[in-house]
This record gives structure tokens, sequence and C-alpha cells, in this order.
């Protein structure tokens, strides 16, 4: 019996320079799986060749993993007596991170640049109740280790008539 090609994948991880190089063993098939362990967010460049001879390595393609994700759904409503409420869809979280938290950014008026108040939640939903008649949040999930955070959602603008909407930064 004649074994086909062995396959290898190198892998270059841009953030690390980490360098790693996967030899298969010889088979027939054409399609092949394998899995490398990786962390949110960080960019590969991958390429595949052959022991056959002659034979070329592939060009370099770029693999970015996604980030950890983040809350999604955020709603905002408000009441009468000044308190807002704000409430968020969970986004699946991998069962090796174990447990995870909210920051919920909240920004006095539509200025997201300026002072902000950081609240810590461990499940959707945060009254809140000031001074001011306009508001501005945003909620990212956290690790309780902090090896792991989402990207903000989007800033959402909120007001005591009960006007909302989502200010883009992308």
């Amino acid at each position: 019996m004649v074994l086909g090609c062995r396959q290898s994948i190198s892998a270059f991880e841009r953030s690390s320079a980490r360098y790693t190089i996967v030899t298969l063993p010889g088979s027939k098939r054409v399609d092949f799986i394998y899995h490398f362990k990786v962390s949110y967010g960080t960019k590969f460049d991958i390429k595949v060749s052959t022991n056959f001879p002659g034979s070329k390595t592939t060009d370099n393609v770029t693999y970015k993993v996604s980030n950890f994700l983040q809350p999604y759904k955020v709603r905002i409503t408000s009441n009468p007596d000044g308190a807002f409420m704000i409430y968020w869809s969970e986004p699946f979280v991998p069962y090796y991170i174990d447990r995870v938290y909210y920051e919920v950014y909240i920004y006095g008026g539509t200025n997201i640049s300026s002072h902000y108040e950081k609240y810590y939640v461990t499940r959707p939903v945060l009254i809140y109740k000031g001074n001011e008649s306009e508001y501005t949040f945003s909620v990212g999930l956290v690790s309780y280790d902090q090896q792991y955070r989402s990207l903000l959602t989007d800033p959402i603008v909120a007001n005591l008539n009960g006007d909302v909407h989502e200010i883009s930064i992308s």
C-alpha cells in the first residue's frame, strides 16, 4: 500500500510572533481538518504544503479569530421619575471561561469622551437614576480573571422623554 503525500500546515500568529508547523500523516485523503488552540482576536497567516516533489507552498491566507462576543440587543427604557432601565441579551460564553460579569458605562449627555460612571453587574438589567435628563450607555462583557474582554456595544443615547438612538462609532 502506498500512502499519499504528507501535508504540512504553517501558522504564524502575528501578535506573539509565534510560528507553529504541524505535519499530518500521509494519506490518500484530500480533505483534512486540524484544530489549533487560539485566543480571541488574534490574527494568523496560514500556509499549506506537501512533501510531493515539485509542489509549491500555497499563498498566505490571513485568518482573524473573532473577538470575545459582546452583549447584543441592548435596550433602554425610561420612566417619568428619572430612572433608566438598561437591558441586553447575553452572548454565548464557552464553558472553559467559567464566570463573567458586565461593565455598564454611563456618560452624562451625548459626549462619550467625557467622564463616565462604570457599574459591574453579573446579569443583564441595570436600573440607573441620575440627575440629568439625557445619558449615553454602553455595555461590555469581561471574564472574572480578566483574560477575556469584549468590545463595548455601540453607545446608545436615551433621555427622559423616551427618545432612544444609537451612535455608530465604527
